[in-house]
C-alpha cells in the first residue's frame, strides 16, 4: 500500500505535535512492508524521516489550514495514487480520491459547557465539517474512551466507526534509578520523598479541569492523617 500522512501537526509544541511525531516514528520503523508518502505544510521539520528507504517527503506549503487539508492535500493523494491517508489531527480531506484515517484527541467543540474555552468561529467550522470528516473516514481513531464515548452520543455513529487507541509511553520516559540524579531534581524543585504530581498550563488551566484536581485533592488531605503534597508542573 501507498499510505499518506498529513505532518502538519508535526510543527506543534504541544501534546497533539508530540503525539505525531512518536507515532509517525513509531509506524515507519516497525512498518517495512508499506510505502509512506509525509506531506509536510511547512519546512521546519522537512527531512525528519527522509533516511528511511520507504519514505517520501514532500513540501506542501500554503498559509490557510483548510486549502491546505481539502485542496492540495486531496491532489496530491491524486498525483501519489495514494490507497490511504492518515491525519494525526481532527480532519479528513473530503476530495481524496482514497480511504481516510483521521485521529481525534477529543470532542470539546461539540460540548457546550466546553465549548466557551474556544473561539466561536473555530466552533462554528467544526459543528459545521466534523460530522463529513467522519463520514468521510474509513475509521477514527479516538485517545480516550471518553473521547469515544462522546462522539458516539453526539454524532449518532454506526457501531465501530470509532476505536479507541490509547496513548503509550515515548522510548524516551524510563525509570530512573541513578541516585545523585534522583538527588539532584529532589533538590532542584524541592520535592518531598513522595508526592501526586500533575501538569497543567497557566493558559488552559481552566478548560484543562485543574480546579476539579485541586477540589478532588483537597477532599484527600482532608481525610488523609498523614497525606502527600500535590506538585504542580
Amino acid at each position: 500500500m501507498r499510505i499518506g500522512i498529513m505532518m502538519r501537526a508535526v510543527d506543534e509544541k504541544g501534546g497533539i505535535g508530540v503525539y505525531t511525531r512518536n507515532v509517525v516514528r513509531e509506524l515507519i520503523e516497525k512498518d517495512r512492508m508499506n510505502e509512506y508518502v509525509l506531506f509536510y505544510k511547512t519546512d521546519q521539520n522537512l527531512g525528519s524521516f527522509g533516511k528511511h528507504d520507504n519514505v517520501t517527503e514532500r513540501l506542501v506549503e500554503s498559509s490557510s489550514k483548510a486549502i491546505w487539508d481539502q485542496v492540495l492535500i486531496p491532489w496530491h493523494c491524486w498525483r501519489e495514487k495514494l490507497d490511504l491517508i492518515f491525519h494525526p489531527k481532527f480532519t479528513t480531506p473530503l476530495l481524496a480520491p482514497c480511504k481516510a484515517v483521521m485521529v481525534v484527541h477529543g470532542a470539546d467543540w461539540l460540548i457546550p459547557e466546553h465549548a466557551q474555552y474556544y473561539k466561536k468561529l473555530d466552533v462554528f467550522y467544526i459543528r459545521l465539517f466534523m460530522p463529513l470528516y467522519f463520514w468521510k473516514a474509513t475509521t477514527v481513531i479516538s485517545v480516550s474512551n471518553i473521547t469515544t464515548e462522546n462522539f458516539n452520543k453526539i454524532l449518532r455513529l454506526k457501531p465501530g466507526k470509532v476505536r479507541t487507541v490509547y496513548f503509550g509511553p515515548a522510548k524516551v520516559f524510563g525509570r530512573v534509578t541513578d541516585e545523585s540524579k534522583l538527588q539532584e531534581i529532589k533538590q532542584r524543585y524541592s520535592l518531598p520523598d513522595q508526592f501526586i504530581l500533575t501538569l497543567a498550563r497557566l493558559d488552559s488551566a481552566e478548560r484543562k479541569n485543574f480546579g476539579a484536581i485541586v477540589r478532588a485533592y483537597q477532599k484527600y488531605h482532608e481525610a488523609s492523617a498523614n497525606p502527600v503534597k500535590l506538585v504542580v508542573g
